[in-house]
């Protein structure tokens, strides 16, 4: 079956970095993670006995999860937000960070180390124009693949469901509006009296 796109948005909701592990689910339910994400994210559908083991998993029911208020859509050529907030940064060619939930990026190629630091925490990654190119960024339905630098360069996978905040960087732009404004003009010196005794004449009325 393949759940509504209101209801596997409320699945995704219920999942909460600091209780629940994409991977622990995912075994509970006998699947890989990255499987597990493609049907998070609508690509593929839960059978039936896999939705009854995610409901399992995360401590809910079918009728309090069908009786949760649905949540607002968004715009549709905004239904994926971070999708499309980074492929605005990439076709503009803006410096840009984004902020990811550590604990979904089970599996996502980069230094295991790494991502155990911020266990239970943000982790912010930075994305400098200059090496978008390098990058390679392939934008899929579950999340976005990339290069990364760490202490060698890593293919990674950033899940969309990961990304919590997008922050953009953006180079000022040249022009007049950011020029201060021009000082008024001096006042021309006043000039200065000619010299007693010498130089031309000058009439002085005397009673």
């Amino acid at each position: 079956m393949r759940p509504s796109a209101p209801l596997l948005e409320r699945l995704r909701e219920r999942i909460d970095p600091k209780r629940h592990k994409l991977t622990r689910i995912a075994a509970h339910l006998g699947l890989k993670t990255p499987s597990l994400r493609r049907k998070l994210a609508g690509d593929e559908p839960f059978t039936l006995d896999e939705a009854v083991l995610m409901l399992e998993a995360l401590g809910e029911d079918a009728a309090s999860l069908a009786s949760s208020p649905a949540p607002v859509d968004a715009p549709p050529a905004l239904s994926n937000q971070p999708r499309a907030l980074l492929q605005i940064g990439f076709d503009a060619g803006i410096d840009f960070q984004f902020v990811v939930v550590a604990d979904l990026l089970d599996g996502w190629g980069g230094p295991e180390h790494i991502r155990k630091q911020f266990a239970g925490r943000e982790m912010m990654l930075q994305l400098d124009a200059a090496y978008h190119r390098m990058m390679a960024p392939r934008m899929h339905d579950d999340g976005v693949q990339l290069k990364l630098g760490f202490d060698a360069l890593y293919d990674c996978f950033i899940p969309w469901m990961a990304i919590r905040r997008v922050i953009f960087v953006p180079i000022p732009p040249e022009g007049d509006l950011l020029a201060p404004p021009p000082k008024s003009p001096e006042p021309p010196p006043t000039p200065a009296p000619p010299p007693k005794g010498g130089g031309r004449p000058t009439l002085r009325l005397v009673k």
